[in-house]
């Protein structure tokens, strides 16, 4: 079960590129959604090229909004809702362990019965936390095909917002000096949006993002000029502000299949580990994925050692779980959530020695404090 859920949740993302053209030219944004069977999750985006070829006419925006429906028909929530009804069934397994504990009057299964059974319960809410996300956010995950040749960022918000049926406003400080030329076959809405402002130096604020039909709004963030100085002050990182929580561009880990392992690892009983791992290639987030679930594997092999570190852990004992695979990647669970991945690697002067990526638990999701290179010693 493991392995088919982790090869078929990998995350694979390809370099994104929106190029900025000068202003004062003609100008047009079309956009022109094609129809599609089913979505692929968090499948690669086809890269953003050049548009230059061809007559047109100034203004024009072509549009659909036939076919493609987003997440409704996606193996993800389906996958997702088939991991609840998993969780139900070991919640209903956990709670015959714990009855069972009571009438034996052992304190220690008692303890550890009542910590596994909170901890699935904790992992079944977190899950239907994500699952009802992922539901309000499908519409930002629609593939469109969009060519923006030379288009102001009016023009540009217009073309996909009739292309994928989201509402999306522009900020009037926006100077249409700001032009955009890119071409996008079948790539997501959200990616879009993401190099588009990345592209312009703007950000994505969300509209509706608990209640009502979800929006975005393109706007430009605070800005100082002294003299010749410009400094902008972002709210986030990345092009999408800090309201929105997760990004919806966010790669994911999901890893709903192994939960006892792993609750019994970090004490917080959260099924999905979403990693903010933008300096991480796919390639070795897909390692570091498959060694997760090997690790959990091992771990659940152990149950002597599992039984002693969830004593440890009922006790308020800090204390640090390490599991290492054949090829050598090992992880750190240390309480009270921090994940450490280090994986043998070589660098750019073909030095033995490797990576060393941290992750801290906040607010239920696993974020990346840190990615290192160490050399061998």
């Amino acid at each position: 079960m493991y392995p088919n859920i982790l090869r078929s949740k990998s995350v694979r993302y390809a370099a994104l590129a929106a190029i900025l053209l000068p202003a004062f030219l003609p100008c047009t944004a079309r956009a022109v959604q094609q129809p599609e069977d089913e979505l692929v999750p968090f499948a690669e985006p086809t890269p953003f090229m050049p548009f230059h070829h061809g007559e047109h006419e100034d203004g024009d925006v072509l549009f659909s909004l036939d076919g493609y429906d987003g997440f409704s028909s996606s193996s993800t929530v389906e996958s997702l809702d088939e991991e609840v009804k998993r969780l139900d069934e070991r919640i209903k397994e956990a709670e015959g362990a714990l009855n069972a504990a009571r009438r034996g009057g052992d304190k220690v299964k008692l303890f550890a019965a009542e910590s596994r059974l909170e901890s699935l319960e904790k992992s079944r809410a977190a899950l239907r936390k994500a699952i009802e996300r992922a539901k309000r956010l499908a519409p930002l995950q629609k593939k469109v095909d969009v060519k923006f040749e030379n288009a102001t960022v009016a023009q540009a918000a217009e073309a996909l917002s009739r292309a994928s049926g989201v509402q999306i406003k522009v900020d009037d400080t926006i100077p249409d000096t700001t032009r955009l030329t890119v071409e996008a076959r079948k790539v997501r809405l959200v990616t879009v949006l993401e190099s588009v402002a990345r592209q312009s130096g703007l950000t994505i604020e969300p509209i509706n993002l608990e209640k009502g039909d979800i929006g975005v709004e393109l706007i430009a963030p605070p800005l100082l000029r002294v003299n010749d100085t410009v400094q902008k002050f972002a709210t986030s990182p990345s092009p999408w502000s800090d309201k929105w929580g997760t990004p919806p561009t966010s790669r994911y880990i999901y890893t709903s299949g192994l939960p006892r392992g792993w609750n019994y690892a970090n004490g917080e009983g959260r099924t999905i580990l979403r990693a903010h791992a933008d300096g991480m290639s796919a390639e070795m987030m897909g390692r570091s994925a498959e060694a997760l679930r090997r690790s959990a594997e091992a771990m659940l092999r152990s149950e002597g050692a599992v039984a002693r570190s969830e004593g440890a852990r009922i006790a308020g004992k800090g204390y640090t779980t390490v599991f290492t695979d054949e090829k050598g990647t090992t992880i750190a669970v240390s309480k009270p959530g921090t994940v450490t991945v280090v994986e043998a690697a070589k660098n750019d002067k073909n030095e033995d020695g490797h990576w060393r990526t941290v992750y801290a638990l906040k607010n239920g999701e696993l974020v990346q404090q840190s990615r290192t290179w160490e050399k061998a010693k």
